[in-house]
């Protein structure tokens, strides 16, 4: 992965900040590296989502200001709990070329009914997600059909 300079220097000019187990006590629903790397990413006015091509774990938990998601185009991974229990999200939008959507990430969203994925049913059977990224009724609307999660999960989901 190319990371621009800039960022580089913001990851180690916070370094300790970023291995301080004291961070975990302020944030103790969303620790771990890759959460505090987000949290100064976006203190600093960075996206991590323009800036990484991936959704890091924890980005966006437990928010109830997230209705609708659209993905951009270049994001390959969506990390472990990124959106979960956004309470009020209702719409996702999944781009073809995410690979691989993490633990926990869509668990919780109670208003998400369908899911907009830009690929077949069969390029969404590729993409890696474990048993719990989304609640069972989920709806998966594709290029060629629907298939809800659970369904998927029964017709061969490549699981992590």
């Amino acid at each position: 992965m190319n990371i621009p300079a800039t960022l580089k220097k913001l990851i180690q000019d916070h370094q300790d900040e970023i291995n301080n187990n004291e961070f975990d006590n302020l944030y103790a629903d969303w620790t771990g590296p890759t959460y505090k790397l987000t949290f100064i990413l976006l203190e600093a006015g960075i996206d991590p989502l323009e800036t990484l091509g991936w959704v890091p774990d924890y980005y966006a938990k437990k928010s109830t200001i997230i209705t609708n998601i659209k993905l951009n185009d270049d994001i390959v991974a969506v990390g472990d709990q990124a959106f979960a229990m956004c309470i009020n999200l209702e719409h996702l939008f999944i781009p073809e070329s995410v690979k691989e959507i993490g633990d926990w990430c869509f668990y919780g969203c109670k208003k998400l009914k369908e899911v907009t994925y830009d690929g077949t049913l069969e390029e969404l059977k590729q993409v890696h997600m474990h048993q719990l990224s989304f609640e069972s009724n989920v709806k998966f609307i594709c290029k060629d059909g629907e298939i809800t999660f659970s369904n998927l999960l029964t017709n061969g989901l490549k699981n992590k």
